[in-house]
């Protein structure tokens, strides 16, 4: 009776993220049944409790070794598929979240099939599209009153499948996995037929997303991720912010909307244990709050700090690799490191990481690494290295969807694609490859002219200057072009490209010999650069500009 009593405790203690004293009630009821064989032999049920928990709580702390340690134990012991089952779960997020995605997948599909609810081998694009259509076809009359007022699901298989397909989805994403989308449709299906599940939301939320990633519906990706995120219970809330907010909402509204809400999504996945995604939205939030260009360097990185203290504490493994690339970033803007275009610091190590997400077959990581590792070498005007980084993750763009990354990833291409056309003999070969990123651009300002028109009008001017010494229309495109990049970019609340804007129309009005214009415009980027915090490039130019009388309130 104690053991139950203190077990009673445990239980209760998790409920309310408790996780300290949920484990010490937890080992207390252990000790009392004294011992692995006896708890199991004797209190069967009892121990499958505890020890679930065990390794439940173990996750929530960020001890994913134990954690996983802890289910092969009870895989040991269980004495059935549905005594295995919570063990399996919580084993595929452990191994998820430390990289393991091949295994994850694999235990997942083997989890489904058992369930009877197997998805296709290999989802080919025929299969995909043709359940994007099916799925279509079932929502095309439902309204969101009619969705939201579906009966709970009450079959327990069911249930099983769904908290499998939840989990999978958080592998699939972070791999690029094809079976992301196949497996967000069967979430909707078996809501509709079987009633709505705590996991349901996720499923609606992430076909909002595949709407805009394959249909380029705006309107209905934020439509069903909004949906998700009302269907959302308190425990899954973290992941419907990370769907509406850090894959959705920014191809419609200006970036710097997202930021609360996922600072919501980290603090409510830390209440819940939610590491993963609580660590998701840390990465998207100071990754966003950084390329918004609306906070002052130095702020982000005390941020990153606190954020990086909450995520580790009590943890044992280190689910920080996402917010490592931007504070590192930070940091050698702010001047603070060897070389500034090298990813390579206090707190990362550029080729070691990559090379991590690499073997973990982490995209989602590399893609974040590459890109952010683009946008401070062409800042540092190591044009090269930003073609190379960009060119690498070229691929890997379709695969990591929803994330504005995709969109910094372009806009960094197209630019170093168009230093290169200038300070190279192939200008034909990095001029093509800079119009294939003003096309995506064209598109993508039709449904936020907040988060593109200033990089559309930027790349449009590069474009046009190309040709300025020897057409005076061309002329007149860039430099309209310029001044119109810079203007949008300050009015869209984006300094940091507006820095860039000026520096780029600083340069382009020295080659032309306007000597006025290029003075204006340098010390314009020095000003923007420097109320974004990027003081390592203020001395850069300053460096490299000796002759320029900066304002002293800068230069100082």
């Amino acid at each position: 009776e104690l053991a139950i009593l203190n077990a009673t405790a445990a239980e209760e203690a998790y409920n309310a993220c408790a996780f300290i004293p949920s484990t010490n009630y937890t080992h207390k009821s252990l000790d009392i049944l004294g011992g692995d064989d006896i708890a199991w032999n004797e209190h069967y049920d009892l121990a499958l409790t505890l020890y679930n928990l065990l390794a439940e709580l173990n996750y929530c702390k960020g001890n994913f070794d134990e954690a996983m340690q802890i289910t092969k134990r009870i895989f040991k012991r269980a004495k059935t598929f549905d005594d295995q089952f919570t063990a399996q779960t919580c084993n595929i997020k452990s191994l998820s979240i430390k990289g393991d995605l091949d295994d994850a997948l694999t235990t997942s599909l083997d989890l489904l099939a058992a369930l009877g609810e197997p998805l296709p081998k290999k989802p080919s694009i025929g299969v995909i599209l043709a359940s994007l259509i099916k799925t279509k076809k079932l929502l095309w009359t439902r309204t969101d009153e009619y969705l939201t007022s579906l009966p709970e699901m009450t079959e327990k298989r069911i249930i099983k499948a769904m908290e499998v397909l939840e989990i999978l989805g958080q592998v699939t994403y972070l791999s690029g996995s094809d079976y992301f989308p196949i497996l967000n449709f069967k979430k909707i299906w078996l809501t509709l037929k079987y009633g709505q599940n705590v996991n349901s939301a996720m499923g609606f939320g992430a076909y909002g997303l595949l709407l805009y990633v394959i249909l380029k519906d705006v309107k209905g990706a934020c439509r069903f991720g909004q949906l998700g995120l009302s269907l959302s219970s308190k425990t899954i809330m973290p992941r419907s912010y990370v769907m509406l907010y850090g894959l959705i909402i920014h191809w419609r509204d200006n970036i710097g909307t997202t930021l609360d809400p996922l600072l919501n999504g980290f603090k409510e996945g830390l209440r819940s244990g939610d590491i993963h995604y609580a660590s998701f939205s840390a990465g998207l939030y100071v990754g966003y709050r950084f390329h918004s260009g609306q906070a002052a360097i130095h702020t982000i990185i005390q941020q990153q700090k606190v954020l990086m203290q909450e995520l580790t504490k009590d943890a044992q493994e280190d689910p920080l690799d996402m917010i490592r690339p931007i504070q590192q970033a930070a940091i050698n803007l702010t001047g603070l490191s060897q070389d500034p275009a090298v990813l390579t610091g206090e707190v990362m190590d550029e080729e070691l990481l990559l090379k991590s997400s690499l073997a973990s077959a982490n995209i989602t990581l590399e893609y974040t690494i590459r890109g952010i590792a683009a946008c401070l070498a062409y800042i540092f005007d190591d044009y090269n290295r930003a073609a190379m980084h960009s060119q690498n993750i070229q691929d890997i763009a379709e695969k990591s969807p929803g994330m504005y990354s995709i969109n910094l990833q372009a806009f960094y291409d197209g630019m170093s694609s168009y230093a290169l056309a200038k300070t190279t003999t192939d200008i034909k070969k990095w001029r093509k490859r800079g119009r294939k990123t003003i096309k995506k651009f064209v598109r993508w300002m039709k449904d936020c002219p907040s988060n593109n028109a200033h990089k559309f009008l930027l790349l449009k001017a590069e474009d046009a200057s190309l040709f300025a010494a020897k057409s005076k229309k061309k002329k007149e495109i860039a430099e309209q072009s310029y001044n119109a990049a810079i203007v949008t970019a300050t009015d869209s609340g984006f300094v940091n490209i507006a820095a860039i804007a000026s520096e780029r129309a600083a340069d382009f009005y020295n080659n032309i010999g306007q000597d006025d214009q290029f003075s204006k415009c340098i010390a314009q980027a020095y000003q923007f650069y420097f109320k974004w915090g990027a003081y390592g490039k203020c001395e850069c130019i300053a460096k490299k500009y000796p002759g320029i009388a900066f304002n002293a309130q800068y230069a100082q």
